[in-house]
C-alpha cells in the first residue's frame, strides 16, 4: 500500500489542529514540515518491514528468520527465490510414512521399514515364514516403534575380474555397514518424530 506524502501529511496534521494556529504559518510550517517528512519516511519503513511477513516477498535475514521460525535451514549458496519455496511447501514430518520415507531417503542399501510395536505381532500359520528378517517386539509399548533396516554396506567399488587388480589402492568393498549412515537415519528420525515417542533402530539381514 502506498504510503502518505509528506505534504498529504502536512495537510493532515493541519486538518487535526484547530484554524487560529495558522494564521501565521511561520514556526509552525516549519515544525510540521519536519514532522510530515519523518512521518514519510517512518510509514515507508513500516510498510517495507511489513513486506517481510510474508514469504514470497521477505529476502536476506528476514527470510532465514522464516526458515529459523520452521526448522529449515538455507542450504550453502540457496537462492532467496528458492529457499523461500522450500519453506513455503512444509509438510508434516511426524507421521510414520513420512519419517519411513525420510529414512529410505538416507539409506544406502535396502529397503527400511518402520514398524509400531503395538501393532507387532505374527501369527505362525501355513502363509507365515518366521525367518531371520522377522523381527518380534519383546515389549509391546505404546508410543514406541522400531526402524528396520538392511546391512547398510557400501556398493563395492570395483569388480575383481581379469582386468581388475587388487592392490593397496584398489578398494573392493566391505562387511561391515557405515557407521555415518546410521547415526544419519537416526538423527533425521530424532529431530522429527513426535515428542515423548520412543524408537530403536534395528539392523537386520
Amino acid at each position: 500500500m502506498a504510503g502518505l506524502t509528506k505534504a498529504q501529511w502536512y495537510t493532515k496534521f493541519k486538518g487535526w489542529l484547530p484554524p487560529w494556529f495558522f494564521e501565521t504559518e511561520l514556526y509552525q510550517k516549519a515544525e510540521l514540515s519536519g514532522a510530515a517528512a519523518a512521518f514519510e519516511e517512518l510509514q515507508l519503513e513500516v510498510d517495507a518491514h511489513k513486506k517481510e511477513t510474508f514469504i514470497l516477498q521477505a529476502s536476506n535475514t528476514y527470510l532465514d528468520e522464516h526458515g529459523a521460525e520452521r526448522s529449515i535451514d538455507r542450504l550453502p549458496g540457496e537462492s532467496d527465490s528458492s529457499y523461500a519455496e522450500r519453506i513455503r511447501n512444509i509438510s508434516n514430518q511426524c507421521p510414520l510414512p513420512a519419517l519411513e520415507r525420510l529414512a529410505q531417503s538416507l539409506a544406502i542399501a535396502g529397503t527400511v521399514e518402520i514398524r509400531e510395536h503395538e501393532d507387532d505381532v505374527m501369527f505362525c500359520d501355513r502363509e507365515t515364514f518366521a525367518s531371520r528378517k522377522w523381527v518380534l517386539v519383546d515389549l509391546l509399548r505404546y508410543n514406541t516403534f522400531s526402524v528396520i533396516l538392511e546391512p547398510q554396506i557400501h556398493a563395492p567399488y570395483s569388480f575383481c575380474d581379469r582386468e581388475d587388480f587388487c592392490d593397496r589402492e584398489d578398494f573392493a568393498g566391505t562387511h561391515s555397514g557405515l557407521d555415518e549412515v546410521y547415526d544419519a537415519i537416526a538423527k533425521a528420525v530424532q529431530d522429527n518424530k513426535a515428542a515423548g515417542t520412543l524408537f530403536r533402530l534395528l539392523e537386520v539381514g
